[in-house]
């Protein structure tokens, strides 16, 4: 059935194919009387009324039947609903299913990229880690480094990994280089310092010329406390003979610096003549006879040993101011 012959049905109570022909009949749009005449007026009148009247009827049917129609609808579709329900409750439950493992998989995912990203942060920390560290500690790191398996990080990420992978190792290497360098230099430079340790010793003698009795007392013991170990000289048994000769040097320079302040106490009066003193009935002070060294090394000896060619040195220096010193000292005794 056509949409008109199910209009022509839905409304023919009200109007049907043949009353609209009828009404075309009567009221033709080519002969729309002229309402300024009082007849024509009154007829107007009525027509419009009657025209109000038909198309109210008409429209309460028209809602009579769409609200007949919704409810028969309606019911049309929970009946049709109520059919189709198990199978969709099925499909739904399936599709949320579904989603729910789409979503885990995605949140894992997420996750192992995460923390796949963390551990190209900490790749890349190693350079940090190792900044001031030793030798041996940024060895540690590069073999760690270089362990790190970048095929097992996720395709998305593993160009990444491998980028800075590579750029670690080689800032490590160039951190390894550095260091090395300087850890070599450090211990040439204490290797330097062992093999000075030596003539340093043997300038203790030379440091304390002019110097006080209480101050060479003061340096004697210093030296007889001082630890003659490999930690801190190159030679150790060169360094005990130094320390040795230094302090025998050193006690003859403490005796010959006491004889001579007791000769200037003693003649520091004789200087005012407001001042008298009565001379002194002690017995002499005694006289210390320093035994000048005799074992000299010889010149091979010389030339294995640079810390021996300074000890060497400043021995001869030490002992030529302690004979400038008994010198003076017999000088003193003779005025």
């Amino acid at each position: 059935m056509q949409s008109t012959d199910l209009t022509t049905l839905a409304f023919s109570s009200e109007l049907t194919e043949q009353g609209l022909k009828e009404l075309k009949r009567r009221y033709p749009k080519s002969k729309v009387p002229d309402m300024t005449i009082d007849e024509n007026y009154k007829q107007g009148r009525q027509i419009q009324t009657e025209a109000n009247k038909l198309t109210s009827s008409l429209d309460t049917r028209r809602k009579d039947l769409a609200k007949q129609l919704k409810l028969a609808g309606d019911d049309l579709i929970a009946k049709a609903s109520d059919i189709y329900a198990p199978y969709v409750s099925a499909y739904k439950a399936e599709q949320a299913r579904r989603k729910e493992i789409e979503d885990k998989k995605k949140r894992e995912r997420e996750a192992l990229l995460n923390a796949q990203r963390a551990k190209i942060a900490e790749i890349s920390r190693f350079v940090d880690s190792c900044k001031g560290a030793s030798l041996q500690e940024i060895s540690d790191c590069l073999e760690a480094v270089n362990l790190i398996d970048t095929s097992a990080f996720d395709p998305e990420l593993i160009h990444e990994a491998i980028e800075a992978v590579e750029s670690t190792i080689q800032t490590l290497w160039q951190m390894h280089t550095d260091t090395k360098q300087r850890e070599e230099l450090a211990a040439q430079q204490a290797e330097l310092e062992k093999q000075l340790a030596v003539g340093k010793i043997a300038l203790a003698p030379t440091e304390m010329i002019g110097k006080s009795s209480d101050e060479i007392s003061a340096k004697i013991t210093e030296l007889q406390n001082k630890p003659i170990t490999e930690e801190f000289f190159a030679d150790a048994v060169a360094a005990e003979q130094a320390v040795s000769i230094a302090i025998s040097q050193l006690k003859a320079m403490h005796d010959q610096a006491l004889q001579l302040e007791e000769v200037a106490l003693q003649q520091a009066p004789a200087a005012n003549d407001d001042y008298t003193v009565e001379e002194s009935t002690s017995a002499e002070s005694t006289r210390y006879e320093y035994k000048f060294y005799d074992q000299w090394p010889t010149e091979s000896e010389l030339a294995q040993s640079a810390a021996l060619r300074v000890m060497n040195i400043k021995l001869g220096e030490a002992e030529d101011y302690i004979r400038y010193l008994t010198q003076q000292l017999e000088r003193a005794q003779v005025a």
